[in-house]
């Protein structure tokens, strides 16, 4: 895994904890997603509390007076994340798995995503062993009859799993890790590898992997505290831009 470097941060330190986002490329509606799911996470803090915030991003200025770090990523470090097989939520994997040198905990947080309790309680819930995840969404059993999910499944026969010995899966629009899971990410990567290789039908592959390398772990819902509005983009992205029209995007 290519090594990370920020110049506007060069000496970046160990956090107790981190929130950490991962945002690439140059359209607008990501940008303003980010930025204003870091504004509701910020509302949430009570006085005299703080929060360690870091974006991985390959335009760092965007993010220039806000109350946040940046880690740069160039071009060769996107492509290298992204894999031989061209899958492009791999990532999300490597910028998580990057994130753990940087953290003791690490709440990995997709930009589409707005709190609606303190984040700091978030990180009470992570412990080694012990996982936060965005929401259960189903068990394998009751998706792997579906055809783009067959490829799929003779991958996972081949690691004993079938309808009767099913596992959750879990949306990853938010994770929750800490410094010592950097195993459990390493094997999400090489699983994401051997998923994607010659074709793949699911776009989910990503978290289907961090679900799988997860099983029969605790994980823990994040959904009381927060909302992932990831199939009600149009409304949200309509309402960002009339947002930071009138306010403006500097913090």
């Amino acid at each position: 895994m290519t090594p990370i470097t920020s110049p506007a941060s060069p000496h970046l330190e160990i956090a107790p904890q981190q929130l950490l986002y991962l945002i690439y490329g140059a359209k607008d509606v990501y940008r303003r997603e980010a930025k204003f799911s870091i504004l509701t996470a910020l509302a949430q803090l009570k006085r005299g509390e703080s929060l360690c915030i870091r974006i991985m991003t390959d335009r760092p200025q965007d993010y220039a007076g806000w109350p946040v770090e940046t880690i740069t990523l160039d071009e060769q470090t996107l492509k290298d994340w992204q894999g031989d097989n061209g899958y492009i939520h791999r990532r999300k994997a490597c910028a998580i798995a990057q994130g753990l040198t940087l953290a003791d905990k690490t709440l990995f947080v997709d930009t589409d995503t707005l709190f609606l309790e303190n984040p700091l309680r978030l990180f009470e819930k992570i412990a080694p062993g012990q996982y936060v995840m965005d929401r259960f969404e189903y068990d394998w059993s009751s998706v792997c009859q579906r055809p783009d999910y067959v490829k799929l499944g003779e991958h996972l026969q081949a690691h004993g799993i079938s309808p009767q010995n099913s596992f959750k899966l879990y949306n990853s629009g938010l994770c929750g890790v800490t410094a010592g899971d950097s195993a459990l990410l390493a094997e999400a990567i090489r699983l994401i590898d051997e998923w994607t290789q010659g074709s793949f039908d699911i776009h989910t592959i990503e978290q289907i992997a961090i679900s799988f390398a997860m099983r029969d772990k605790p994980v823990q819902e994040a959904k009381k505290f927060v909302y992932h509005y990831f199939a009600e983009k149009n409304f949200f992205h309509a309402m960002q831009k009339h947002f930071f029209s009138l306010h403006g995007e500097q913090f």
